[in-house]
């Protein structure tokens, strides 16, 4: 029983890596135009 809430907490956990992997590319998009002007990010997607 035990075995199975930690399998349950650690694929919850898990499951936060997607929105947390969509924000970071998000702020990537958003702010590498600020470190690189020439950035384009249709382009160099």
């Amino acid at each position: 029983m035990e075995v199975l809430a930690l399998k349950k907490t650690l694929i919850n956990w898990l499951g936060l890596l997607g929105p947390i992997s969509f924000i970071s590319y998000v702020a990537a998009v958003i702010f590498s135009p600020l470190a690189y002007p020439e950035y384009n990010w249709m382009a160099q997607a």
